[in-house]
């Protein structure tokens, strides 16, 4: 009975060295699978993070394949002066306007998109407004050169920050039955989003209205 169950020993011995050899290379196998797709991903995400991303300010679109078409008016107040918006900003030259551009001086911004990831907001406006300014060659000494932020403006090299005394609002009305209503006030400033579009009573009006102001307190 004994040296039955010694051969009935080696032989599940034999079997469990065997199941742990093809466990072991089944182990190897999948590890080398899973590295090789960590590998993959890793390459993959790295791609994805490293992807240059293309600033508005430097991509052109025309009025064809648009993926959104919408319009904002912008206006801007420092110390309750009306700044212009020049016409034409961001558009370089005949063969390129940039996602969001003016073709008057009225503030009305066309936004025209044509990449589902990119996102227009107040602060890719200025940025625009900076580049074109230099594109356009606008000597130094006439640039607006706008920048915006919660911390204040800077408007043809003189800052107006908010301190004690001053305050910078950003406002955003909309256009019903034929009125503006009484505004709602934001604190997302430069990635404020823009959107809209013309009102549909033929008044001219875009339906979002956004004031930038710097005033006192």
């Amino acid at each position: 009975m004994a040296k039955k169950e010694s051969k009935k020993s080696k032989r599940l011995l034999k079997k469990a060295r065997k199941e742990s050899k093809d466990n072991a290379e089944r182990n190897r196998i999948l590890a080398t699978i899973g590295f090789a797709l960590i590998a993959i991903g890793s390459i993959a995400v790295y791609s994805v993070m490293n992807e240059e991303v293309v600033p508005l300010s430097e991509k052109c679109v025309t009025h064809t394949g648009l993926l959104t078409h919408e319009h904002t008016t912008i206006e801007i107040y420092i110390n309750d002066n009306p700044r212009a918006i020049p016409n034409d900003v961001g558009i370089p030259n005949e063969e390129c306007m940039r996602p969001v551009h003016t073709h008057d001086s009225s503030g009305v911004l066309h936004i025209e998109m044509v990449d589902k990831d990119d996102v227009a907001t107040l602060e890719s406006f200025f940025d625009i407004w900076r580049t074109w300014e230099v594109d356009r060659g606008v000597p130094v000494d006439l640039r607006t050169e706008p920048y915006f932020s919660a911390e204040g403006l800077i408007w043809q090299g003189e800052e107006y920050l908010v301190d004690e005394t001053h305050e910078l609002v950003v406002t955003v009305y909309e256009y019903q039955n034929g009125e503006w209503d009484s505004g709602t006030v934001t604190q997302e400033y430069g990635d404020l989003i823009l959107g809209g579009n013309f009102a549909p009573d033929g008044s001219g009006n875009t339906d979002t209205r956004i004031t930038i102001e710097y005033k006192e307190k």
